[in-house]
């Protein structure tokens, strides 16, 4: 449903505010939510990637550097799937 976005953006955000929301308390955890994100590959919409981008930087934080390394790799990898479905590079 998310990644042939059969969900309008607007509700893919709210599912990402929604998954977020249990991460910080403590409902889900840090490994759960950054594989819930591996359904938002091909996302290009910039309500939902401004969502993942403000999750995952806010999480770059406030966790230790163990914590750190997922978020980082997974930080990563949206980004440069973003710079190639976009066509963007960072200048």
């Amino acid at each position: 449903m998310i990644e042939n976005k059969m969900l309008s953006a607007t509700d893919r955000h709210g599912m990402l505010s929604d998954r977020f929301a249990l991460l910080k308390a403590g409902e889900l955890g840090l490994t759960e939510f950054i594989k819930d994100l591996g359904h938002f590959d091909a996302e290009d919409d910039p309500l939902p990637l401004s969502r993942i981008f403000d999750s995952l930087f806010l999480l770059l934080m406030v966790l230790d550097e163990t914590g750190r390394g997922p978020v980082r790799d997974t930080l990563k990898g949206i980004l440069e799937k973003t710079f190639d479905i976009t066509g963007h590079l960072p200048g």
